[in-house]
């Protein structure tokens, strides 16, 4: 399933995805926002929990119209269809057996919805689903304080071979170089940083904020707002630097002084470039 190349999708590929899509409108529930249960290795077909609910997605309708269930971990409350139409059911200790209407509802996968009390040891003596949800301020310190380690080290390494047989740098060579190498490094870095913050909320891993929205729109392809991120950068964080550099640095710097200097500058730049990426993709909300 996918396009040919002329960017088109051909037929058949579009009626899979109508009859994807229409089953989807009914059945989401059972999927989006749902973990694995304890029910494993079922003849029939497969589990999702989500909270107090656990969905049975039916492969193969029983011929007999019972659906039984082994080794059931826990009380059930109630047995519907996802449709909503109560089902009759049975429970002796830990055999669930549900009656089922003669014909399947849907003749690809059918689901069930049992109401359960999570609470119970049942539902919780196996491992728990890992959560990967991360807050927009957890992600960004994380992010922020890589970029700025990792762009450190590297530069300095690079300012080290560079500088270390030079004698002197002269102010003025070294506020082109901070120009330079602070574009270079806010550009790289918020192209990257855009690209990874907005895969991370598409797989549902970055929360966003319901109600934050900024009122200064940004370009919606990652290289434009990586650029306009890159000359706030050369402004702001360039700028400053070269002013302080002509006031407490006039005649320039030793090697040695330089190699430190660059090392925390792009490691600065690299930081405040990751943050300003990652909180304009999530102010976004859903319009790119």
């Amino acid at each position: 399933m996918g396009p040919t190349a002329q960017g088109t999708f051909p037929p058949e590929a579009v009626e899979r995805l109508q009859h994807i899509g229409e089953w989807m409108k009914l059945n989401a529930e059972a999927l989006y926002g749902s973990t694995y249960t304890p029910l494993q290795g079922l003849p029939w077909g497969q589990a999702t929990r989500k909270d107090d609910q656990l969905y049975l997605h039916i492969f193969a309708w029983p011929a007999n119209g019972l659906l039984e269930i082994k080794d059931f971990p826990g009380r059930v409350e109630q047995i519907t269809l996802l449709s909503g139409a109560p089902l009759t059911y049975q429970q002796q200790a830990a055999q669930l057996t549900i009656h089922l209407p003669p014909q399947a509802p849907d003749p690809d996968v059918s689901v069930l919805a049992v109401k359960i009390d999570s609470s119970e040891q049942g539902w919780n003596n196996y491992s728990p689903a890992v959560e990967t949800k991360i807050s927009p301020k957890i992600y960004l310190q994380k992010q922020v304080i890589a970029s700025a380690w990792i762009n450190a080290l590297l530069n300095g390494l690079i300012a080290f071979f560079s500088y270390r047989t030079r004698a002197a740098i002269p102010s003025s060579e070294a506020a082109v170089d901070v120009l330079i190498t602070v574009a270079i490094i806010a550009f790289l870095v918020s192209w990257i940083s855009i690209g990874s913050a907005r895969s991370q909320i598409i797989k549902g891993n970055l929360t966003q904020p319901a109600k934050l929205r900024r009122s200064l729109k940004l370009p919606q392809g990652a290289a434009w707002r990586a650029l306009v991120i890159t000359i706030a950068c050369v402004v702001l964080f360039g700028g400053l630097l070269d002013v302080a550099i002509y006031l407490f640095a006039p005649g320039g710097f030793g090697n040695w002084a330089y190699v430190v200097l660059k090392t925390l500058y792009t490691g600065g730049a690299a930081a405040l470039a990751a943050a300003l990426a990652i909180q304009s993709v999530v102010t976004d909300g859903d319009s790119w």
